[in-house]
């Protein structure tokens, strides 16, 4: 499991076009079981930055 958190939908859009999550993946892909999912979750309880 990875967990990436981002303040904006915006910075997580950007930081999958831009090919380092495909990049991560690839790291560690000899280790899955199965094909990688991705998934989205609101979080609750943590500061908004200013």
């Amino acid at each position: 499991m990875a967990i990436t958190v981002w303040s904006t939908v915006e910075d997580a859009e950007r930081y999958d076009r831009g090919g380092q999550a495909a990049a991560m993946v690839d790291k560690i892909r000899f280790a899955f079981a199965g094909p990688p999912t991705l998934g989205t979750y609101d979080a609750f309880g943590i500061p908004q930055q200013a």
